[in-house]
């Protein structure tokens, strides 16, 4: 459009200019001889002509110079108007200009195609909402829903149009079958003398979207705050307590009546002012540091006392939010006491173990490490610095030709085919000396799958017990092969005093026959033949 008007004007001005030179050319050239033909040569008349053809040319001139003007002038406002609309539309809000009595002057492209939007058609965009429209009455005739704001839209711009208010600005929703929107209107005066009212609709669905995730977001982040299992609170960070939740009354006992800021919290729940100054050092620099970088604070331990007096450990840790600080409190106090139970008894089992005479290890298989007891070392000629306590240093301890079923033995238990792995084996100290140890060891700790995760146990020197059972064994031996040898003599004495006896008998059994009286006295044997059943 803008570029047929600037062809049409550019063709009304070149078209007058080229029909006045030519004219002006006929004219110097043509209108002389003519005056001489027609009239002759009558100076009088001659003279009488060249006045009337000058008047005339003037005429024609000034005809031609109006026309021209009167064109260029028309081209120029055609062309302001329709840089004014190219302006208009090239805005996004809906603009509609009113004049005085509230009839719509012009609108823009966005203005109809929102009421295409809308159900009209183009033909009826511009018929029932272009130039010519009773904005006023098409307002104040509403009987749709949304009648109440359009009447207070009627009353703002009539404001606006008597001069009761420099400025009026709605914001109303306007949702269609299939999206919601939202909508601000602002009327502003037309020009300093008000000749009418300039109107714009501007679509701030996005911006009410955002506010409306952003209340839901805060709705959602007090109920957190309240609810929450933790003990917060919100600070600023020019000190003052903006909120405690439940949970940060029920374990430290403040309200904010009794701590409304850093000043009264300070000196309460740090009594003792070395401790506050160290407390207050610390936290003032993490929160600088994480002011600085950007990041979270990160957490602190310090033992806060609650309003009963009593001390509580507890884990601070926080997180900025714009000119707030939302600080948690985890409460360790439980933990911190069933770890210092835990230490002392500890000590206590360690403190046992290293009196007796066993060597004792405690074995944790998911890192492969194990603690050894001062016996164990005692025993392998081994210092704690010099080795890495793990299962491969433990194979190098073992005898080479009782290796195989010591790993047997322990890898059966580990499998959990024997409530225990119990062996002897021959040690191999840090001096190459061979140490006879009874080891026994059992899986504390399991998984879920059942793997083994901790398994503790001991070592005991039987290197005496061992040299005394060889000795008992040797000389066991010895009592064995005496007895033998005895055996075989008496088995010999046996026999040959049986032969002497029968060759007695044969002796005696002769002499009878012969009629003398036997010479061997073996009445024993008799008596012993007449027990016999």
């Amino acid at each position: 459009m803008n570029t047929l008007s600037k062809l049409n004007s550019q063709g009304g001005i070149l078209a007058a200019v080229l029909g006045y030179a030519l004219f002006a050319t006929a004219w110097i050239l043509l209108s002389d001889e003519w005056v001489r033909l027609m009239l002759g040569d009558d100076p009088e008349r001659i003279i009488l002509a060249s006045m009337l053809k000058g008047c005339l040319y003037v005429a024609v001139t000034s005809w031609l110079l109006y026309r021209l003007l009167r064109r260029s002038r028309y081209l120029a406002l055609r062309q302001n108007e329709v840089f004014k609309q190219a302006i208009l539309d090239s805005v996004n809000a809906h603009i509609a200009v009113l004049d005085r009595q509230g009839l719509i002057l012009a609108v823009n492209r966005p203005w109809l195609l929102f009421a295409e939007q809308n159900g009209l058609r183009p033909d009826e965009a511009c018929r029932f909402a272009g130039p010519g429209v009773d904005y006023l009455a098409v307002c104040g005739n509403s009987t749709k829903a949304g009648a109440e704001e359009a009447q207070t839209v009627r009353d703002g711009i009539t404001d606006v149009l008597e001069g009761r208010r420099q400025r009026f600005v709605l914001e109303y929703p306007c949702h269609s079958p299939t999206e919601t929107r939202w909508f601000m209107m602002t009327a502003t005066p037309l020009g300093q003398d008000c000749q009418g009212v300039v109107i714009a609709h501007t679509d701030i669905t996005t911006r009410k979207q955002a506010e409306q995730a952003m209340s839901d977001s805060e709705r959602r982040f007090r109920q957190l705050f309240t609810l929450a299992p933790l003990p917060l609170a919100i600070v600023t960070q020019d000190g003052r307590i903006v909120a405690f939740n439940e949970r940060f009354i029920d374990t430290f006992g403040y309200t904010l009546a009794d701590v409304p800021t850093l000043a009264e919290w300070w000196p309460a729940a740090y009594p003792d002012p070395d401790y506050r100054g160290s407390v207050m050092e610390a936290w003032n620099a993490a929160v600088q540091n994480a002011v600085e970088r950007d990041t979270d604070i990160l957490p602190l331990e310090f033992q806060i006392t609650c309003r009963d007096g009593e001390p509580r450990q507890v884990v601070i840790a926080g997180i900025i939010i714009g000119r707030e600080v939302l600080i948690t409190f985890t409460d360790i106090t439980e933990r911190k006491q069933a770890e210092q139970k835990l230490k002392a008894s500890e000590e206590r089992l360690r403190f046992a173990m290293d009196a007796t005479f066993e060597g004792v290890w405690d074995w944790d298989m998911r890192k492969d490490l194990a603690y050894l007891a001062p016996r164990y070392y005692e025993i392998t000629g081994y210092r704690p610095g010099n080795i890495t306590p793990n299962f491969e240093f433990f194979k190098r301890t073992v005898h080479p030709d009782d290796l195989p079923n010591v790993l047997d033995t322990v890898t059966r238990h580990l499998q959990g085919k024997t409530p225990a792995s119990e062996f002897d084996y021959r040690l191999l100290t840090a001096t190459g000396q061979i140490k006879w140890v009874s080891g026994r060891g059992q899986v504390v700790e399991r998984d879920d799958q059942g793997a083994p995760l901790r398994m503790v146990g001991t070592i005991t020197d039987i290197s005496a017990r061992k040299a005394t059972e060889q000795t008992l064994r040797r000389q066991s031996e010895e009592l064995a092969q005496r007895n033998e040898e005895l055996e075989r003599f008496n088995r010999a004495m046996v026999g040959r005093e049986l032969d002497m006896i029968a060759l007695k008998q044969q002796v005696n059994a002769l002499s009878r026959q012969l009629g003398q009286a036997p010479p061997y006295p073996l009445s024993f044997l008799d008596a012993a033949d007449g027990a016999e059943p």
